[in-house]
């Protein structure tokens, strides 16, 4: 598959994801596929690498303290509707819906807020600053969960799902350990869910880095 054709053309995905589907007989995804290209477009501090052979990547420009000082101390928030990627994701998932219909649910998940700051910082940086500068990095957080609930309320508008669940998706978090998990990670994750869902609502959290640290304090975290 042409990773750049796969990026732009709703087509191609659908095309691909049929065939894979019917060849190797299993249940499979069936929607628009956009890799790391999305969230972390919104906030003007990052490129996304789109090469033939692979999926997109990121490459962040915050990767010294002295550029992620000076972003914070200038930043614009970004137009909900209109930022980065985000129309290109509404494309996509309009192409899909208009083909199949009740079969693709509304995109109500986004990463989290510290593997959009990672995006932004690179991973290794982030980490590095959140224990040597912090007030900055605070600050950066706090930025990227206003926008990322802003971001939420237009797609509870525009997608219409027929509840309030939400996913997060965030795999750096836990690299943290349990004290910086509760000052960096916790407290933002939470927000974005205390701002969209209710208790009734599944809030579905994906974390690829290990848990065992910090597992008893998701539910208090908003996971269910």
């Amino acid at each position: 598959l042409d990773g750049r054709r796969f990026f732009l053309d709703p087509s191609y995905v659908l095309d691909a994801q049929v065939k894979f589907i019917n060849k190797f007989q299993i249940e499979g995804t069936l929607g628009p596929v956009f890799g790391l290209a999305i969230d972390p477009t919104y906030f003007g501090a990052a490129d996304i690498i789109i090469n033939k052979d692979t999926s997109p990547w990121v490459h962040g420009h915050l990767d010294t303290i002295e550029k992620l000082k000076d972003y914070v101390d200038n930043y614009k928030e970004p137009d909900p509707y209109t930022a980065g990627n985000f129309p290109l994701m509404c494309n996509g998932w309009a192409y899909f819906k208009n083909v199949l219909g009740d079969l693709i649910g509304a995109p109500m998940g986004m990463l989290g807020p510290i593997d959009i700051a990672c995006s932004l910082c690179g991973s290794t940086n982030f980490f590095i600053f959140a224990k040597t500068e912090p007030k900055p990095v605070h600050a950066l957080l706090t930025k990227i969960t206003d926008f990322m609930i802003k971001n939420i309320a237009v797609r509870d508008e525009l997608f219409k799902p027929s509840n309030h669940d939400f996913s997060l998706y965030d795999d750096y978090c836990a690299f943290f350990n349990r004290e910086d998990f509760q000052e960096f990670a916790f407290p933002y994750i939470k927000k974005v869910w205390d701002a969209y869902t209710d208790k009734d609502s599944v809030r579905h959290f994906h974390c690829d880095s290990p848990m065992d640290h910090v597992v008893d304090l998701l539910p208090e975290m908003g996971v269910t």
